[in-house]
């Protein structure tokens, strides 16, 4: 009899969020738990810049985040999620609000999409937005 591999445990959006923080950057995508390495000097450089420059420039009501797992919604409740952390994304105040009440700095659209949208990704993010 031959051995089946075993197939590696897909995370729901629940059981992702119960791992807590980690110390690698982790991503959900199809239910698998994706390392993203950690962004240099000159991409976090280049990422406050332009969230400087977007915040003086957004209309009231809507905000630069940055550093926040974006639950995006995509899967059924139990079923592998989808979760990622952009760099920098503009979002509504509202938003924004949901995140600091949230201890593990997660954004959950709560089915309003309430005007949040990616704005500044790294070529590994690239390859897994396509």
């Amino acid at each position: 009899m031959t051995a089946q591999p075993e197939r590696p445990h897909l995370f729901t959006i629940q059981e992702y969020v119960q791992l807590g923080e980690t110390e690698e950057r982790t991503e959900l995508v199809e239910g698998r738990l994706i390392v993203a390495p950690r962004p240099k000097r000159r991409h976090n450089r280049v990422s406050y810049l332009l969230a400087a420059q977007l915040e003086n420039q957004l209309p009231s009501g809507l905000e630069t985040v940055q550093d926040v797992d974006v639950d995006l919604e995509l899967a059924p409740a139990g079923k592998p999620g989808f979760s990622r952390c952009p760099d920098l994304l503009v979002a509504t105040e509202a938003a924004g609000e949901r995140v600091d009440a949230d201890r593990l700095r997660r954004l959950s659209l709560h089915g309003q999409r309430d005007q949040t949208g990616r704005v500044c990704e790294s070529r590994h993010s690239a390859l897994l937005d396509r």
